[in-house]
Parts: C-alpha cells; structure tokens; sequence
C-alpha cells in the first residue's frame, strides 16, 4: 500500500511531466499521514490531497504574487480531483465533498472580505472551519469511528504558514501568531473539538 502521499507526488509527476516542474507546490505530508490511518477508500484519501494541494497552491498564487504559470498547475490539480471521484464513482462522496468544498471557498471569502468586521474570536473559529471541514466531511459520509477531535487537533498541530496563505492581508509574523493561538490547548478546548 502506497501513502496517499507518494501516490499524489507520482501522479503530479505524470500530470506535469510535459511542464517545467514548479518549486512552489507543495503536498501537506502531515495531511496524508492523517488521510492514511483513515478507514476510507485509497482513492478518497488521494482524492481529498488532492484537492487540499490544489486550494492551498491557489492560495498560494495571490499571497506569494507567484507567475501565471501557477494557476494552470493550480487548475491541473483541480481537474485530477474530479478525475479521481469519477474513478471512486461514489455519487455521495462527490456531492458531499463539492459542498465541503464550496464552504471553504465561501469562508476563505468571507475572511477576505470582512477582515476589518470579524472579530479575533469569529476569525480563529473560521480557520479551524476552514482547515478541519474536510474530516469532518469524511467522518460523515464514511463514519470513521473516530475520535475526530483527536484528528482535528493534529490538524490544528500542524498547521505552517503556507496552509493559511488564504489570509491575505495578514502579514507571515501575523498569521504565525494566528497558528499559535490555534495550537493553544485552550483554544482548541473552547472550541469542543
């Protein structure tokens, strides 16, 4: 069994291989080896890496000002998401994850768009959101006899920089200071993971 992870890395691999291989992109390795121990299909546990690198490299785009060239690696990754739901053909998993995905998108807007009116409390929450949604998405659809708070903590563990580049008028010091608080044992027992 190979790791979500080498299984993306080689087919990014195949995907850009007529493409001048890009420094910037980056898989969550901490991501697939949470992925990993999850009782879901292979293809899903790829699938959900997937699409995590690609919304994460898009963000990526804006905040480091990176060339054009990154959208279109940005929108391969995108288009081999889709290629492997069609290949899980799992209507459930499809549908669920779409809307998982829309609400990101939608928080991340919101974020950007109400920097000046959200409070430290509403922003710190919507992070989590944002960076726990997907487990949460695959807890419902597989019911993963989890503990899921357990997992929503690593998550919040080992959050960098590059993660929350959705925070685009944060400076890298700011948002550092953001990952802290999320990391914070306290933080993450309000939240009632």
């Amino acid at each position: 069994m190979n790791s979500s992870f080498k299984t993306l890395e080689n087919q990014i691999n195949i995907i850009l291989a007529q493409l001048p291989q890009p420094n910037n992109l980056i898989i969550n390795y901490e991501f697939s080896l949470i992925l990993d121990k999850l009782n879901i299909p292979e293809t899903a546990k790829t699938a959900c890496l997937s699409i995590d690198t690609a919304m994460k490299h898009l963000d990526r785009i804006s905040y480091y000002n990176y060339d054009r060239d990154a959208i279109l690696i940005g929108d391969l990754l995108s288009a081999h998401y889709y290629q492997l739901l069609s290949e899980l053909e799992d209507i459930t998993f499809h549908m669920r994850m779409s809307q998982t995905i829309i609400k990101i998108n939608e928080l991340k807007s919101h974020i950007q768009h109400s920097k000046n009116d959200l409070s430290d409390y509403e922003l710190y929450h919507t992070i989590f959101k944002i960076e726990t949604m997907v487990i949460g998405t695959l807890n419902d659809i597989f019911n993963l006899n989890q503990d899921v708070s357990h997992i929503y903590e690593q998550i919040m563990n080992q959050l960098k920089v590059e993660h929350l580049t959705y925070l685009v008028h944060h400076t890298e010091d700011e948002i550092r200071a953001i990952i802290d608080i999320l990391q914070n044992k306290q933080f993450l027992m309000e939240t009632k993971i």
